[in-house]
Order: structure tokens, then sequence, then C-alpha cells
């Protein structure tokens, strides 16, 4: 599946009947699918949906904070397997919130070359909110 070309408009659809985490809830996928065709596949599905942006949060449908492999949406699209954060794509940038515990895990588990660590709390750094606010138009999707 990871030469499958994700960038293409209706590729989540051909994939529907290969990929199990994203068509099949519930199921943990283990193939070898790279952290850019990840997003290039998200951003593709954000388009067809006339999204700007994708937020992505740590707790599942339950809001349970400690979720099952299955639902750490956060962690599989990011790579960053801690329990607190929030992940915000959007056409041209993939940010990552997160608190200090979560510093040095953070700066080993992201891509630095696809995500922005957006480290929460320290000066200079917009909360989620304002970040949303001061860089997307008001009539933005998410």
């Amino acid at each position: 599946m990871s030469s499958m070309d994700l960038s293409s408009p209706g590729a989540f659809a051909m994939m529907a009947a290969k990929c199990p985490c994203c068509f099949n809830p519930g199921t943990v996928h283990t193939g070898n699918i790279t952290a850019q065709s990840k997003l290039s596949a998200l951003r593709v599905l954000m388009a067809e949906r006339n999204l700007d942006a994708y937020l992505i949060l740590s707790p599942d449908a339950h809001n349970s904070e400690y979720v099952s492999s299955c639902d750490e949406r956060r962690s599989y699209l990011s790579g960053f397997s801690g329990s607190a954060g929030t992940a915000l794509v959007t056409r041209d940038k993939a940010l990552l919130w997160t608190d200090a515990r979560y510093f040095v895990q953070t700066e080993n588990q992201l891509d630095g070359d696809l995500w922005s660590l957006m480290k929460m709390y320290e000066p200079g750094v917009p909360e989620v909110n304002d970040w949303i606010s001061e860089n997307l138009d008001a009539s933005s999707r998410i």
C-alpha cells in the first residue's frame, strides 16, 4: 500500500478496501505508511470535503483520556504518542500543541520537516483557538 499515490482526488475512496485504520474503525493498522503520505492523504480528503483545517484531539469519541490503540488518531497521524496534545492540519501546515511534560518526547517523535511543535504555555506561543483565529478566515471550515 505504501506505493499507492495518495495525492490524487478520490485516493481515499480507492484505499477504502485496503486501509483498515481509516475505513474500518476498531482495527489497528500495522502497515508501513509514511508520515508524509498520511498528511498528504488527509489533505486530499480535506480538499474533497472543502475543509480548511482538521483538528485532532487526544480523547476518543467518548472523551476518554486514555484511549484504545485503534482510537489514537493524533498518534497515528503525527507519530506523537503522549497522552496530551492537540494536532491541527491545514492545507499547508501541520501543528501539534502539547505541554512541557512532552517537549522532549515530541522532539523525538515528530518529523520536524512536516510538523511544528507548539510549546503550550511558552511565551509567544498562541493557544490553538488563538492560532486558528489569527491564521484562518472566519469563514474557514474546520
